[in-house]
């Protein structure tokens, strides 16, 4: 090493700037023939100082790459200076064994008695890229099930949900197709497919199977026209759709229409992450339609508490708010950065956990059984109030004789509409005053929430944002719902709600 460099301030130079550095730092003259090296080099390659010196610096460079890399050793040293190499590129280098690892490597040059000599101090990132590529893989289990939420959040029609599900779970596995099959009784029935154009067999969806020989090489020889187990070959992937321990089916993928064709593990987990949040969309819509089919306002309220729209408003929020800050960070923070930030996606969830489990033991106010449905809206604008910088005024015209109010039913309904209403008032609107006024009249209940805040456009507004619930809450009970609002001139919304028993339609 000290014969490449035989003066004495090239020895100091090897020994104090390289020895110690923190990379690995090769020296490389204008032929591309390494001169010099550093012991991180050694630790990092895994070669000895003596199979490096002489050698071309190519041969640290994957195969696929060593021919475009001389040519841009040459014009580097045309204009050398000091510059990342690659920037906004992945790039590899590789080890003795053959191996390949990402790596960063910073450029610089140094004038010698010899001529220029190009230094390149390279950095094995493995660690760090893994922890990028699994936080990359989190967020999209995450959107798996954010997606799904989004796309049937709104919806209570058992097909529409369906359709919605296979389309996108298709999309984000990159599947060549997708099936649903559903439990009937003793039964694995087809219930909804999606494919590429000719993608899949028309007489699939016909398909069904009795449950207690619905074996994985039974469905996905079906499916893929071979017997033996497809899910072996990475052909297929097959997710169970799980509600509260119960299983409701199964979602089968075929073929990745993707590089390099085949699934892997991660598809295997995203799809399971899909089935997930999935399940819960059939549950919900299977319930619904139990409550269409039974008529009744109270197992429509039920089923209602129970799936809590509330919960679909606030988490989709924070997951989304969740997804785009650590979208952010993979592409724009440091190791150290990332981290920290890790750390507080780790506390945000711990968060919103929590405010999960308080949602759902609060999905009927004990306030309404307790204090009635006045003093349970008072205390419903006074948490408003003390949450967020909004007065609310409120005008209530409702019995308070025990007697004399409303049945459970009504009061647990009208407590919803304007609990919805004040909700989004507080997240929505940054309105700084809000009007409140509940009236019973001989035959019906009347609602208005109005603010001075941003207003909107209401049909542009996606419907997924309370009012769909909204809506169906009053249309369930006989009632009716409006919107009425224009940008920047505020907001009412006002309901209906008949005291008699709903309509037959």
């Amino acid at each position: 090493m000290l014969a490449a460099m035989p003066d004495r301030r090239s020895q100091t130079l090897e020994r104090e700037l390289l020895e110690f550095a923190p990379d690995a730092v090769v020296g490389v003259d204008e032929q591309g023939e390494i001169k010099l090296v550093n012991s991180r080099t050694e630790v990092v390659f895994g070669y000895s100082r003596e199979e490096l010196i002489g050698r071309a610096i190519e041969m640290l460079v994957p195969g696929a790459a060593r021919s475009d890399h001389v040519l841009h050793r040459e014009r580097y040293f045309e204009a050398p200076r000091a510059r990342p190499m690659g920037a906004g590129l992945d790039l590899y280098a590789r080890r003795k064994d053959g191996t390949d690892f990402p790596c960063e490597i910073s450029l610089s040059a140094v004038a010698t008695d010899d001529g220029m000599m190009a230094l390149a101090a390279i950095r094995d990132i493995t660690g760090r890229r893994r922890d990028r590529d699994d936080l990359r893989r989190a967020v999209r289990r995450l959107q798996a099930a954010t997606e799904v939420a989004i796309a049937v959040g709104g919806e209570t029609d058992l097909e529409r949900v369906l359709d919605a599900i296979v389309e996108r779970g298709r999309a984000l596995v990159e599947a060549r197709a997708l099936i649903i099959l559903l439990r009937e009784g003793d039964e694995l029935v087809v219930a909804a497919t999606a494919a590429v154009a000719g993608g899949l067999d028309p007489k699939v969806a016909t398909l069904r199977f009795k449950t207690d020989e619905a074996s994985e090489e039974l469905l996905l020889g079906r499916f893929t026209g071979v017997d033996l187990a497809a899910k072996e070959s990475g052909r297929a992937l097959i997710a169970p759709l799980l509600f509260r321990g119960q299983s409701l089916g199964v979602a089968v993928a075929l073929d990745h229409v993707g590089d390099p064709g085949i699934f892997d593990d991660e598809h295997q987990r995203t799809l399971e992450a899909f089935a997930a949040s999935a399940a819960t969309g059939v549950a919900t819509a299977r319930s619904m339609a139990e409550e269409r089919l039974q008529n009744t306002i109270d197992a429509a309220e039920q089923e209602r508490g129970r799936w809590a729209r509330e919960l679909h408003d606030e988490t989709l929020q924070s997951l989304a708010v969740l997804r785009m800050r650590l979208a952010s960070a993979l592409r724009e923070e440091t190791p150290d950065e990332l981290h920290e930030t890790g750390q507080d996606a780790v506390e945000q969830i711990d968060d919103e956990i929590v405010k999960l489990r308080r949602l759902i033991t609060e999905l009927r106010p004990a306030s309404l059984d307790t204090i009635g449905l006045e003093a349970a809206l008072n205390a419903l604008a006074q948490q408003h109030q003390e949450a967020g910088d909004i007065r609310v005024d409120c005008e209530f015209e409702l019995p308070r004789e025990a007697g004399e109010r409303p049945a459970p039913l009504l009061e647990t309904a009208v407590y919803r509409l304007v609990q919805e209403a004040l909700n989004n008032v507080s997240k929505h609107s940054h309105a700084e005053h809000a009007q409140l006024r509940v009236r019973e009249l001989p035959t019906q209940i009347e609602i208005e929430v109005s603010d001075d805040g941003l207003g909107f456009e209401p049909n542009l507004v996606r419907e997924g944002f309370g009012l769909v619930g909204m809506r169906e809450r009053a249309t369930l009970l006989g009632g009716t719902l409006r919107v009425d609002s224009t940008p920047g001139s505020g907001t009412k919304i006002s309901a209906e709600i008949p005291l008699g028993p709903p309509s037959d339609d």
